[in-house]
């Protein structure tokens, strides 16, 4: 009975959950259909379709997603050159503008140094125009002092051809004219001294001025001033001119 009861127990089970064909279609040009791929895959271990169409877009995507993070990649290592060399040219614009405004600096100070030298060299020659006047004074000083030596000599040869007995040895006027001798002998002795001072202050004078600048001495003119730069002397000598305002 209990045999029974278990078979008939199964027949119900089976009459309440048989398999019912389904009523959707699945078929070319359904929903389900279009998702599946048309092509069968290589390797068909899954039966799903969809999923097989999904992981075939997968590896699309993945394909693609590399393309871009190398192409990403390379636009990123262009960019660290790009940006290198960017920071190297503004470096460099640095330093330029550093190394200008130090020029402009140096400049600043070589032109108060040209300034001060065309002054120096003007004063120079000045100062070389006085002392050979002063050397051409000095020397018609010792003409004139030659000249009254000359006229010495001649009275004292009179004077010694001259028997008038009124005239006594180192009286009276003889006396006057020793003493002027020995006055005149004093100036003369410092001749050659007095002379050679004067010749090496104009050697000195000279070799101040050819240091700061060889180019003759500037224009006698009352308009000339050294400080103006639109006036400039029309004296042109010929050939090089050397000398520290020259290089300046």
């Amino acid at each position: 009975m209990i045999k029974d009861f278990i078979t008939s127990k199964k027949i119900i089970m089976l009459t309440q959950h048989h398999y019912n064909p389904s009523n959707k279609d699945i078929g070319e040009g359904s929903k389900i259909f279009d998702c599946c791929r048309t092509q069968p895959p290589d390797d068909p271990k899954c039966s799903d379709c969809c999923y097989d169409n999904w992981n075939d877009e997968l590896k699309d995507v993945s394909a693609r997603y590399s393309n871009a993070v190398e192409e990403a990649l390379q636009i990123q290592n262009r960019l660290t050159l790009v940006v290198d060399k960017r920071n190297r040219f503004k470096k460099w614009i640095d330093e330029l503008n550093d190394a200008e405004e130090k020029a402009r600096a140096i400049s600043d100070q070589l032109e108060i140094l040209a300034n001060q030298s065309q002054k120096i060299w003007y004063n120079a020659c000045k100062a070389n125009e006085a002392i050979e006047i002063l050397f051409c004074m000095i020397r018609d000083f010792y003409y004139q002092v030659d000249e009254i030596k000359k006229r010495y000599d001649s009275l004292q040869n009179c004077i010694n051809n001259n028997t008038d007995p009124a005239l006594v040895k180192d009286q009276g006027i003889l006396k006057c004219l020793g003493e002027y001798y020995k006055k005149l002998e004093e100036v003369i002795k410092t001749r050659d001294e007095l002379i050679k001072a004067v010749i090496e202050a104009i050697r000195l004078a000279q070799l101040i001025r050819n240091n700061i600048s060889t180019r003759n001495c500037p224009c006698d003119d009352d308009h000339y001033d050294p400080c103006k730069k639109d006036k400039v002397c029309d004296c042109k000598d010929p050939g090089d001119f050397y000398g520290f305002k020259t290089i300046i």
